[in-house]
């Protein structure tokens, strides 16, 4: 328990943390690379499942879609799932399914209000 209320506390540290991470545009991936690179280095010796899951989606730009990519970062710890997705901060997935290969699965729980184009797990 102690292990997950610190993990957590460094997922909401990165609120704080934006002078580290880059404000280039979309910098979603180069920031997801960032805390995956970060929660390895941090959590080295505990057994966490760690991605960046890059994603396509669509989101209604008047009276038409638009296709637009994404990049978050994803790890797992005894059984739950953490997001940090620099639009929408830090959380934990609602899931007791197996993501770890199911990129899809993944995308659609995190934007469950779009049509996914794409997912894939940036380190395979």
């Amino acid at each position: 328990m102690r292990a997950l209320v610190v993990i957590m506390l460094f997922l909401l540290s990165f609120k704080g943390y934006s002078q580290s991470l880059s404000s280039a545009p979309n910098s979603c991936l180069i920031n997801s690379v960032k805390i995956y690179e970060d929660i390895n280095r941090k959590f080295a010796n505990r057994n966490i499942w760690n991605n960046v899951l890059i994603l396509k989606f669509d989101i209604k730009s008047g009276n038409k879609p638009i296709t637009i990519g994404h990049a978050v970062s994803i790890f797992n710890w005894q059984g739950k799932y953490f997001v940090y997705d620099i639009n929408q901060g830090s959380f934990i997935l609602n899931t007791s399914s197996d993501l770890k290969d199911n990129p899809l699965k993944a995308a659609r729980l995190i934007y469950p209000n779009h049509r996914i184009r794409y997912a894939k797990y940036m380190v395979q």
